[in-house]
Formats: structure tokens, sequence, C-alpha cells
């Protein structure tokens, strides 16, 4: 069995390693000739990003979560964001990525970085906005 401080290097290599498939997806992408998917992607991603963080930032000023005796997981909101990125623009890593998040968050909650809750509400409010945002830019490089 693993110790603590190996799960530990093993949960934080994993959004690193999500984003660099990201940026591996974008980089493919902005290679396509008389196309603009890689700005347009890269945009909307960036917008994912900041409403993460500006939640993170709502949570810390009102105490949303903590009034519940709950934590909003940043962890959980940033892979989130590059999950989706990555199944929306790679239908062939969409269950991969997908399991993996759930192994991730899994690892959290074995961690004890965060509860189960923790998770699921930070997702319930991120995913919609997100995949929105991201689903956006598919519908915008089609138009």
């Amino acid at each position: 069995m693993l110790t603590y401080q190996q799960w530990d290097l093993i949960a934080d290599s994993y959004i690193p390693v999500l984003a660099t498939f990201t940026l591996v997806l974008l980089l493919q992408q902005s290679k396509q000739p008389g196309t603009k998917y890689g700005l347009i992607n890269l945009f909307h991603l960036v917008l994912s990003i900041v409403f993460i963080y500006l939640m993170m930032f709502i949570d810390q000023t009102f105490e949303l979560w903590p009034s519940f005796g709950l934590d909003y997981s940043t962890h959980t909101a940033l892979a989130l964001v590059f999950v989706i990125f990555i199944g929306l623009n790679n239908v062939k890593c969409c269950i991969a990525s997908c399991l993996s998040m759930f192994m991730y968050a899994g690892l959290m909650i074995y961690q004890e970085y965060h509860s189960v809750l923790d998770i699921l509400t930070t997702a319930l409010v991120v995913v919609p906005v997100v995949y929105w945002l991201q689903n956006r830019a598919l519908h915008t490089k089609t138009a």
C-alpha cells in the first residue's frame, strides 16, 4: 500500500497532468489551417477558470460553503474545468477523463482533503456554468 505522502504526490500531479493534456489539445487545434479553434477554446477555457476562482472569492467573502459546514473545493472545480474541456474536445478521451475525475474525487476523500458533500456541492455549482461556457465554444466554432 502506498503511503499518505505517495498518494499526496499522485493527487498533486493530477491537475498538472490534465492541464498539460489540455494544452496539447489546444496546440493541435491551433494548427488546423484556416480555423481559430484553439483561440476560441482558449478564451472559453480562461473564462471557465476565471469563473471557478470568482466562486472561490465569493465563497471566501460570504462564507457560503462554511455556513453549511462545508468547504468549496477549488481542486474539484479546477479539475472539472479541464475534464469538461477534454471531454468536449476529444471524444476518445471523454470516458477516461470522467473516470479519472471520479478516481481523483475518491482520492481527495481518502486523503481527507474534502468530504463527499464538499465535492458534490462544488460540482453542482461549477459543472453547469463551465459546461455551458465550453459548449458555447464548440457552437462558436461551427457557426
